[in-house]
């Protein structure tokens, strides 16, 4: 069954068909990256615990005397070698100190 279409029916429905076509190309290839993002469960697992932390901190001079987890970082409160209290926040990912305050 062939259907008469004016030329300008015809275009619109090649564009229209060109772009449902490009645009699920592009979903496919993105897709890959998506699912390469790690999910909350495998970046939790790579977090450090509350020993490696104290470990840490320790190897650093405070005297740790509480810890606080959080989703990202820990917070550390202690006293540093002059024996005046201090707290820390500390990176879970890697252990690095990121702040270093007096505590009141």
């Amino acid at each position: 069954m062939t259907t008469n279409r004016s030329p300008k029916t015809r275009l619109t429905l090649s564009l229209l068909t060109a772009t449902v076509l490009s645009t699920g190309a592009l979903g496919i290839l993105a897709e890959p990256a998506v699912a390469q993002q790690p999910s909350a469960e495998q970046s939790t697992s790579a977090l450090l615990s509350i020993a490696e932390i104290e470990r840490k901190v320790s190897a650093e001079g405070l005297q740790v005397t509480d810890i606080e987890l959080r989703e990202r970082v820990a917070e550390v409160e202690g006293k540093d070698g002059s024996g005046r209290k201090v707290e820390w926040i500390v990176d879970r990912h890697d252990g690095r100190i990121l702040s270093r305050d007096l505590d009141d």
